[in-house]
């Protein structure tokens, strides 16, 4: 402890944040470190971008990264996006930083688009998990990234679209499963369509039950099972029966 916090003592971070005193705290977070931490939370809890610049600063180099990267996620603002997708693939908070962006929303759609690109497979599902949860605003972009050409990207783009699962996300998964070339887009696009129980599905899921791929087939006799509470395993022939009666 300096000098300083040894005769006024660490600043009472509670105290400051019932008054909404945002300067006290940037103070805190900038010159205690005892209090860095408390600090970084009651200023994303209050929101004001005022505290965003120092905040930036803390979340690329101070060892409270974890709050700053929340409380940016708190306070929402786009200046936020680039430290975050830092922090996101090159530091040990990439959970944090994906959870902050997603609570950002649409000014972090594009960097998380660019992330889905990395080599690090781990990073590349965080950040599908947070465009996610990001939700519309992220589908036309997600679509065009899985109708792309980058195999990295695509899986990720279908599942992050299943995670949204809205009229067009349902869609684009249908197309995937019907022409895209690689096998494991199309088992994600088939487990997605399960999960979204929109019955739309069915047709193009039986289809695939005559895939190449068996992952695919599997996919699909799951995703069946889930939407319709039928289970012909990957029947075709009795699934096709089935089917066609529920639309007489």
């Amino acid at each position: 402890m300096s000098p300083l916090q040894q005769l006024f003592g660490t600043p009472s971070v509670e105290s400051l944040q019932d008054k909404r005193d945002v300067d006290g705290l940037i103070e805190a977070l900038d010159r205690h470190s005892e209090a860095c931490c408390a600090a970084a939370e009651a200023l994303g809890e209050i929101g004001d971008p005022e505290a965003v610049d120092l905040l930036i600063a803390v979340v690329k180099s101070n060892d409270v990264r974890k709050a700053a990267a929340q409380a940016l996620g708190q306070i929402g603002d786009a200046r936020g996006v680039e430290p975050l997708r830092f922090a996101l693939k090159n530091d040990d908070i990439p959970q944090v930083a994906a959870e902050a962006l997603t609570a950002i929303g649409a000014p972090a759609v594009e960097p998380l688009l660019a992330t889905l690109q990395t080599r690090d497979l781990k990073i590349r599902w965080i950040a599908a998990e947070a465009l996610g949860g990001i939700g519309a605003p992220a589908v036309e972009p997600l679509i065009a990234a899985l109708q792309g050409d980058d195999e990295d990207v695509r899986p990720a783009a279908a599942w992050a679209l299943g995670q949204i699962g809205d009229e067009q996300a349902v869609e684009s998964l249908i197309g995937a499963l019907k022409n895209d070339a690689d096998a494991e887009v199309r088992r994600i696009a088939a487990k997605e369509l399960g999960e979204i129980n929109d019955r739309r599905a069915v047709k193009p899921l039986i289809a695939a039950l005559g895939d190449e791929c068996e992952e695919v087939r599997e996919a699909a006799a799951a995703a069946l099972e889930d939407i319709t509470g039928q289970d012909f395993n990957e029947d075709a022939d009795r699934w096709q029966s089935w089917w066609m009666k529920q639309m007489d």
